[in-house]
């Protein structure tokens, strides 16, 4: 029984270093009648089969679905796959790398770090 309290508190895929900027596209709220999307940029942090973290000055709210743009490495192309934000972080500079920190941070130096699920 314990061995199961263990795991449940474990991830279901084994996480990779991946330091990668990416662009994002919003979608605009259902209700608008016109179709608009945002583009924004982030830093991927980790990745891995399931998901990814994601570093960016944009504030994403949970639930909230995006199209993330990943790059392929060692070829000019991306590759488009949507992704469900499961949970988002509010944090400072602080332990934040310098080149990070320039990248993707807003003027007021705080940063979200945002927990993604791909959906395909």
């Amino acid at each position: 029984m314990e061995k199961d309290k263990a795991m449940e508190g474990r991830r279901s895929h084994e996480r990779y270093l991946l330091s990668q900027r990416v662009t994002f596209e919003l979608s605009a709220p259902l209700a608008l009648q016109e179709s608009r999307s945002e583009e924004a940029e982030g830093d991927a942090q980790n990745v891995s089969e399931g998901g990814l973290c994601l570093i960016t000055a944009r504030f994403l709210e949970e639930s909230q679905i995006i199209k993330i743009k990943l790059p392929i490495p060692n070829v000019v192309a991306m590759t488009p796959t949507l992704a469900e934000v499961r949970w988002v972080k509010r944090n400072t500079t602080d332990g934040i790398p310098e080149a990070v920190r320039q990248v993707s941070t807003g003027q007021d130096g705080n940063h979200y770090l945002i927990g993604l699920r791909f959906l395909f």
